[in-house]
């Protein structure tokens, strides 16, 4: 007897084949789901260095085609079908579903079928054990002094921005590398980013972080020891401070 869980108009049927060798079918949720990857995530640092296997997918409501969800599922999400749809439910409203035990492991069959595996890091920077760089867009292997991109996913997934940003497991800010031959068009890019995210009071501190820097750079360079003096425009009046 046939039994399978399949994705149909954004939604997931169950079909069987009954006593009399027919098939037959059922409408189980109002919404689809797809295997999407399997993501192996290291944790490499200078004390540790640990693995993580999660499995990410694709859902997508019957009556809004046009947008996808991404859902990361860990290990313990899999124990049994009552856990694995909570994570399903969590920020989304409006899904239903009928599954017993018995569906839930037809589903499993479906979405791990033909799935592929990439490789996350869950720091970016420097990973001691491979010698090599993690930026939110490439790798930079250090043996070979040659750059690749991260992360590695099939290329028929055709997956943007967003989505990928839903995957990466590190929150704040992202560090990216961008390869060019004229430096300032990558300056220039990112000094507009800066302007439209921050306002004036974030981007006076983020100047005032370049200036000290640049300062303690020339003075170990120029080995020099002069104090500098600075206004600053403070809530209550204007207060000096000192660099040395």
């Amino acid at each position: 007897m046939t039994k399978e869980i399949k994705n149909e108009n954004n939604s997931m049927i169950y079909c069987y084949t009954d006593k009399n060798n027919v098939l037959q079918s059922a409408k189980i949720s109002n919404y689809s789901l797809n295997g999407l990857v399997t993501l192996k995530e290291i944790s490499n640092t200078k004390n540790s260095y640990k693995i993580t296997e999660k499995l990410a997918l694709w859902l997508t409501k019957e009556h809004e085609s046009h947008n996808r969800y991404i859902k990361i599922i860990q290990g313990g999400d899999e124990i049994d079908y009552r856990t694995f749809f909570k994570v399903i439910h969590n920020r989304i409203i409006g899904l239903y579903e009928d599954f017993n035990k018995k569906k839930y492991l037809l589903l499993m069959q479906m979405l791990y079928k033909d799935i592929k595996s990439t490789v996350i890091y869950t720091n970016f920077g420097y990973q001691p054990r491979e010698n090599c760089y993690v930026m939110g867009n490439k790798k930079i292997l250090l043996d070979t002094k040659s750059i690749e991109d991260y992360p590695k996913f099939p290329d028929d997934l055709y997956l943007n921005e967003e989505e990928i940003l839903q995957i990466l497991p590190a929150n704040g800010i992202i560090p990216k590398l961008f390869e060019c031959e004229n430096p300032e068009i990558i300056l220039e890019g990112f000094v507009e980013t800066i302007i439209k995210v921050f306002d004036a009071p974030v981007l006076m501190a983020i100047a005032v972080g370049f200036v000290v820097v640049s300062l303690i750079f020339l003075f170990q360079t120029l080995k020099a020891f002069h104090t500098l003096y600075f206004m600053a425009n403070q809530m209550r009046g204007n207060q000096p401070f000192y660099i040395y």
